[in-house]
């Protein structure tokens, strides 16, 4: 038995065809069929792997307007899904918004390079400066 039969034997049931079909709306949600990393989640799940087996997929409905049962905890979901990271090290893993995390990375690898060639000029300066002062002072004095 899946969950999609007991929606249509509804009346056989407890539960209201609604909340049944919120049900297989909300993990078509949670876990898309054909998803890398569902495949990846439920083949390290003991039971998760029948997960795909035991429901015939319905569509979910666009938008969170036509869940009755658990619209406001999806909404919920979906707001802390979207939030911004709050910490650092967070956001530094953080590949949700790919254009974010490149330019992020792209200026860290520009200011590191900067620092580091900034003080390879810094040392050779100095090293130039030294060699040139070595050879005056050896030609004024001889």
């Amino acid at each position: 038995m899946n969950l999609t039969s007991l929606t249509s034997r509804a009346s056989n049931t407890i539960y209201p065809k609604s909340l049944l079909k919120e049900a297989i709306w909300t993990l078509d949600l949670l876990f898309p069929i054909g998803d890398g990393e569902t495949i990846k989640f439920l083949a390290s799940e003991k039971e998760g792997k029948h997960l795909h087996d035991m429901i015939f997929w319905e569509t979910a409905p666009p938008g969170f307007n036509r869940y009755r049962h658990w619209k406001a905890r999806l909404v919920e979901l979906h707001d802390e899904f979207h939030a911004p990271p709050q910490t650092l090290w967070r956001a530094l893993k953080d590949s949700r918004n790919i254009i974010f995390w490149w330019t992020f990375w792209l200026a860290f690898a520009i200011a590191v390079m900067t620092f580091v060639f900034g003080v390879i000029t810094c040392v050779l300066t100095g090293l130039l400066l030294k060699d040139a002062l070595d050879k005056r002072g050896k030609s004024s004095s001889g």
